[in-house]
């Protein structure tokens, strides 16, 4: 985890910028889910279970990214 830290501090601004822009996109679609079930359905709590589902996919994405940036930075092919 500390290691994953220093990463992140030694980033480059563009890289930062791009992965802000990227997780906001995940959180705005996980929104407009959100409000489309809820307004097609009429039901508010479907809308409230879905919306959370955009932080799973926020952090499958965290984890899936750091597994591929060890996996190709490590040498094992």
């Amino acid at each position: 985890m500390v290691d994953a830290g220093e990463q992140k501090i030694f980033m480059s601004t563009k890289d930062t910028f791009i992965r802000a822009f990227m997780a906001g996109v995940i959180l705005a679609l996980a929104a407009f889910f959100s409000i489309t079930v809820t307004v097609k359905t009429g039901n508010p709590l479907a809308g409230a279970i879905l919306f959370p589902v955009g932080f799973i996919l926020l952090y499958i994405n965290l984890i899936c990214s750091q597994v591929f940036h060890i996996s190709t930075s490590s040498g094992y092919r």
